[in-house]
């Protein structure tokens, strides 16, 4: 015994080894997997960020570029040169030029001029897209808001852009709030012009709104900051406007000072910070003068991952490592214990391999017993086609027969009461007269019986005929009209119901010597086929059969009809088993397979299909007129 302890030593010094290298390379893997697939989503979503970003850049880029090219349009006006260049302005050609231009564009919510000394002379608002012009007594001096004063610093031709605030009237704030921009451009640096200022007001409310729903669909929020650090536009509406209203303490660096550190960073526009992925750009609005404030006119475009979303980001891949990691440690286990096992254990691996094998071969031969009985039934389909065809026949055939025999009936019951009249009459005495009168009656009454029991007896023939050749699948000479009138006759009941019309248009001189019964099958199936599936229940339609002989001594059969088509997602699988556009109303599929199996097996030929939605279909059965021996035997 001490001798078997001292000799699983090596082994159990190899086995601990070997788990220490393998803790070892699994901690560095999974430590590697973790950052790369981290990283990974970490630059999808810091990809998403940016377009995000970029997008909305892009919106107020557009929305700049249009204000101050509308600003210089009404600067190079010629009725807003004209009312400028006469002494004193003309005030009324140049308001009437404002109404005008303010139909130009739907930016504008307001427009003015503003003499030297800041003093309204025009301005014209915009309500619901309508101008509206404000009246003397309205018209303000605004010689101390900071875009007249920095609109008159502007060189001339240049258009300056103002800090977005809330607009104002009689130095209250709108409500609802209106984020608005002004683009002024001076007049009177040129030319004889009257010195002033021409102000747009544009209302940025629907730009605002767009801006914000392009994050609609990110796990990201947007938010528009002012180069102080008061917010534009924020998830939370508490935070916004905090320089307007008064509420300085509302301010990115007061709430966020970390944050707001790293916004004034230019070197830096990626970081994360407080749980969050931030990325932000700055926006130039306008880089000739200086804002309000006195800091440069720009904007912080500032968008961050919303909470939770790098915990979610964290936690797959931290999942998969160590989920990675546990697998490859029992992985590793499991091999390091079967170094360790001995010959026993190999021995119930390979009884474990034979008892696996040995469930392998019966679960074949289970599988091997489910196809044949999956064929079996298959069969037993098809058989139960057949039986149904031929039941629906005899049904139709049955209904038929009702009329006929029920004119027949009739008749004869109708003599036999004139018959008994008869009789009265000759025991009382009979006239010539009523003899004649008898006579008559009795010769319509037998040629009405005569005339249902002659149709009685052709349903039958026909009837006859097409059940023989159903039954008989041996080689016969037959009319291919006669065999198409047969069936079309037992279908009738069928087609009644349906306002569809049949055309038999065979010559009666085509004759051929093949399998009556499966060609009936077929021209039944492809016609059931056409009724139950080519119209819409209540429509009109037409079904046509023509048959010629071809050069080769081939037969062509053609089944059409103008009907609805077949879709292309079932006309490449149409001879396919258990294919049918009609499983709702209990069709199984098999009828175009069954009739591909008839076709090339014993009728000798091909059917092809031409079809498309809204367009008809068309079956064209190309066929061997006369079936000979050896190809009976093939």
């Amino acid at each position: 015994m001490k001798g078997a302890k001292a000799s699983n030593k090596p082994a159990i010094y190899k086995a601990a080894v070997l788990a220490f290298l393998l803790l070892g390379a699994v901690l560095i893997l999974a430590r590697f997997i973790y950052s790369e697939m981290l990283n990974a989503r970490l630059a999808s979503l810091e990809s998403e960020q940016q377009q995000l970003l970029t997008n909305a850049m892009v919106h107020f880029s557009i929305q700049v570029g249009d204000i101050r090219k509308l600003t210089r349009l009404l600067k190079e006006s010629e009725g807003v040169n004209v009312a400028l260049e006469k002494a004193p302005v003309d005030v009324a050609a140049l308001t009437s030029k404002f109404v005008r231009f303010t139909k130009s564009s739907p930016l504008i919510s307001q427009l003015r001029w503003l003499d030297a000394m800041g003093n309204e002379k025009v301005r014209v608002n915009v309500e619901q897209n309508q101008p509206i012009v404000v009246p003397p007594s309205m018209l303000q001096n605004k010689a101390s808001r900071y875009y007249f004063q920095q609109g008159r610093m502007a060189d001339a031709g240049k258009v300056y852009v103002s800090a977005i605030d809330l607009n104002r009237e009689h130095g209250e704030i709108v409500v609802p709030f209106q984020p608005t921009i002004r683009a002024t451009i001076r007049t009177g640096q040129q030319g004889s012009e009257s010195d002033g200022l021409l102000v747009i007001n544009v209302d940025l409310t629907s730009l605002f709104q767009r801006v914000a729903a392009l994050a609609g669909t990110t796990p990201s929020d947007i938010e528009l900051l002012s180069p102080e650090g008061y917010w534009l536009m924020h998830p939370d509406k508490d935070l916004l406007w905090g320089a307007d209203l008064g509420e300085w303490q509302v301010n990115a660096g007061a709430l966020y000072p970390s944050v707001w550190d790293k916004l004034q960073l230019n070197n830096l526009s990626v970081f994360v910070e407080g749980g969050r992925l931030w990325q932000f750009q700055r926006f130039p609005l306008n880089t000739i003068q200086a804002n309000r404030e006195g800091a440069s006119n720009y904007l912080y475009f500032v968008v961050s991952s919303q909470p939770s979303v790098l915990e979610k980001l964290q936690f797959m891949p931290a999942l998969l490592s160590l989920s990675l990691g546990g697998v490859l440690l029992l992985v590793g286990g499991i091999v390091i214990a079967r170094l360790y096992r001995t010959d026993t254990d190999i021995i119930q691996l390979n009884d474990k391999l034979t008892k696996e094998k040995q469930e392998l071969a019966d679960a074949y031969q289970q599988l091997n017993r489910s196809l044949e009985q999956q064929k079996l039934l298959q069969d037993e389909l098809v058989e139960s086609k057949k039986l149904s065809s031929l039941g629906m026949m005899v049904a139709g055939v049955a209904h038929e027969l009702n009329t006929p025999n029920g004119g027949a009936l009739m008749a004869v019951t109708s003599l036999k009461e004139a018959l008994h009249t008869l009789k009265e009459q000759v025991k009382k005495g009979l006239s010539k007269a009523e003899l004649e009168h008898f006579l008559a009656y009795s010769e319509q009454g037998i040629s009405l019986a005569e005339r249902n029991l002659r149709n009685m007896s052709a349903l039958i023939l026909s009837f006859k005929r097409l059940a023989l050749d159903r039954s008989d699948e041996e080689l016969h000479e037959f009319s291919l009209l006669q065999l198409t009138e047969d069936l079309l006759l037992t279908m009738k009941p069928k087609i009644k119901k349906t306002r569809i019309n049949l055309h038999n248009r065979i010559s009666p001189s085509l004759v051929m010597y093949s399998y009556p019964g499966y060609l009936s099958q077929t021209l039944q199936n492809l016609i059931d086929n056409a009724i139950n599936h080519g119209f819409s229940p209540g429509q009109t339609g037409n079904v046509w059969v023509d048959a010629s002989i071809e050069q080769n001594e081939m037969v062509r059969i053609t089944v059409s009809d103008d009907g609805n088509g077949i879709d292309a997602d079932i006309r490449d699988r149409i001879f396919d088993p258990f294919v049918t556009s009609g499983r709702g109303q209990g069709h199984t599929g098999l009828g175009m397979h069954l009739v591909n199996q008839w076709v090339t097996k014993f009728l000798r030929g091909r059917i092809q299909l031409d079809a498309e939605p809204g367009k008809g279909t068309t079956w064209i059965l190309t066929l061997v007129k006369t079936v000979n021996q050896q190809q009976q035997a093939s």
